[in-house]
């Protein structure tokens, strides 16, 4: 006899649901999930990418708005920027 109203529990651990949310994420904004897993490219807040690319915030947004740099926004107001994009920038 089937049960209509059975419930299924989903046990996940957090870095599974995580990367889970970042392949989503990665996925609706159309970057390659599985070069971006094997590279393990990690999403940078302002200050974090300001302080890799050895610039203040204000020539972060300078270069942010002369398109060099991209941005990925995760909701409204949480910009993040690709740590191996930002590299490239160096070289």
């Amino acid at each position: 006899m089937d049960k209509i109203n059975e419930k299924t529990m989903l046990v996940v651990s957090a870095s599974d649901l995580r990367q889970f949310g970042l392949e989503l994420i990665q996925s609706a904004l159309g970057f390659n999930c599985e070069s971006t897993q094997r590279n393990e490219d990690e999403l940078l807040t302002i200050s974090e990418a300001a302080a890799l690319l050895g610039v203040c915030k204000t020539t972060f947004w300078k270069l942010k708005k002369q398109g060099r740099i991209r941005e990925i926004r995760l909701g409204k107001r949480n910009p993040r920027y690709s740590k191996n994009e930002l590299l490239g920038l160096l070289k």
